[in-house]
């Protein structure tokens, strides 16, 4: 269940759903999103001018797009913990799930999320290992998991990982690989580069990090 675009499901129930899926099992993920909802009901039963009424239905079935992008995530989660691209405990991964919903539905402007934005720092994950060339995507990192990348890698600074290549995300530390930047890798595995997203696309050696 999706509120305020934050996963707002409890741990015990997405392990319900996870633990058969790690198995192996085949299970139905159903995800609601509680104000889509109710702006579909509210544009079908109470706006009476039909442009009005289709605009907001338009909004509805684009968000429901988001809605798809959550299972496929969910499914590519597990699958990628399955292949052990994912390594951390089976209970860690409501984790990563809510961390992947919170990028599939960004903060508003002018919601409390937004501004907690700005305690978080852009990092570009990024590879030349994948395809010819190089590709690159962003994950938000907060201030106090930047602390923990830095104390991990022994510098002082973000500025210190500047050269090019110079940090695997294999060397920062295992939650904020797990947490922050898989989520957003993910994402982007799904989307932008759905085309390429093979084994070697989701191997986190052939990834490297540094400051955006």
């Amino acid at each position: 269940m999706i509120c305020e675009d934050n996963l707002i499901t409890n741990d015990e129930e997405l392990m319900k759903i996870l633990r058969p899926l790690c198995l192996g099992n085949e299970i139905g993920i159903e995800i609601r999103n509680i104000e889509d909802e109710a702006l579909e009901n509210h544009a079908k039963k109470k706006v009476k001018d039909e442009n009005e009424r289709y605009y907001l239905l338009a909004q509805v079935n684009r968000r429901k797009k988001k809605l798809d992008l959550c299972k496929k995530g969910i499914k590519k989660i597990v699958e990628l913990y399955r292949k052990g691209f994912i390594r951390c405990r089976i209970n860690d991964l409501p984790n990563i799930v809510r961390r992947y919903v919170s990028v599939v539905y960004p903060p508003l402007p002018n919601s409390p999320r937004f501004l907690e934005k700005h305690k978080e720092k852009a990092f570009d994950i990024y590879s030349n290992s994948v395809v010819k060339g190089e590709i690159s995507f962003i994950a938000d990192i907060p201030d106090t998991g930047v602390d923990e990348v830095l104390k991990k890698l022994g510098i002082e600074s973000t500025q210190d990982m500047c050269f090019p290549y110079a940090y695997s995300v294999l060397q920062v530390p295992d939650r904020i690989l797990n947490e922050y930047i898989i989520p957003a890798k993910i994402f982007y595995g799904l989307t932008s580069y759905k085309d390429i997203a093979n084994d070697n696309f989701w191997a986190p050696q052939n990834w490297a990090v540094g400051p955006h």
